[in-house]
């Protein structure tokens, strides 16, 4: 810890070295359960300008450092510890958004995708909010086009992400509305569905892509494609026929 937080306070912020030292005062201070120090370092990381490209040292699944998605995963898995479910739901949104997993994998991505959406449903349960629970897995169920949200990406294989989410939700659905009469409301629901044009990926290589939102029980879902051919009527039916609203018709 010592050399680490020499290199902290006496080496240029652009090195390369002082981002791994402070990166590793945060993992000691989480691995030793000294709370309230890792959250403070976890902040510096969040605060600064680290390249999240910078190569990572989490095997070969994950080759880019992605320090400000991993803080984020780490915070969000502290304040859960400190029975926090308001921060640990923050910092679960920050990985999903602000910083959002840096990957040349498809696959990868997704399987930190589900996994966040795992952590938010959870936490949302453990608050009592079950209706946001099943609104946070559902929009992961049925936002399905990975290339999307990474246009650029390659290696994706043939894995059945969304496999644990519907094994999740559609008993949430069941207790909490009925499948049949989720079912339905969907169905209703995707016939006022909202599309807009949209440039995606990164700067100089963007390419044309479609949003669509559409509300359920009160509730916003916003998904996204690059098969900027869908209209309402083709999307409707995309999504009625994933595998989540094809369990929502199983006995």
């Amino acid at each position: 810890m010592y050399c680490w937080k020499y290199v902290y306070y006496n080496f240029p912020d652009t090195s390369a070295c002082y981002r791994r030292a402070v990166s590793n005062i945060f993992n000691t201070y989480k691995e030793i359960n000294e709370k309230d120090s890792a959250i403070l370092w976890g902040n510096i990381i969040l605060k600064s300008n680290f390249n999240d490209y910078d190569p990572g040292w989490r095997g070969i699944t994950n080759p880019y450092a992605n320090y400000h998605y991993w803080t984020c995963v780490d915070l969000s898995f502290i304040y859960d510890q400190k029975s926090d479910y308001d921060m640990a739901l923050h910092y679960s949104y920050l990985a999903d958004t602000l910083y959002e997993y840096r990957s040349f994998s498809a696959t990868s991505f997704e399987k930190e995708e589900v996994i966040i959406a795992h952590d938010k449903a959870r936490f949302y349960l453990i608050k009592g909010d079950t209706l946001s629970a099943i609104w946070v897995l559902v929009n992961k169920a049925i936002d399905t086009d990975i290339i999307f949200r990474l246009p650029k990406a390659a290696g994706l294989t043939n894995i059945n992400f969304y496999s644990s989410i519907n094994k999740q939700v559609l008993p949430l659905i069941d207790k909490f509305y009925g499948k049949q009469k989720f079912y339905k409301r969907l169905e209703n629901a995707l016939n006022e569905i909202k599309i807009n044009s949209i440039k995606v990926g990164p700067e100089n290589e963007k390419v044309d892509a479609l949003t669509a939102s559409f509300i359920l029980y009160d509730k916003t879902y916003k998904i996204g494609t690059l098969n900027c051919k869908l209209n309402k009527e083709t999307w409707k039916y995309e999504i009625m026929n994933t595998g989540f609203v094809n369990g929502l018709t199983e006995k």
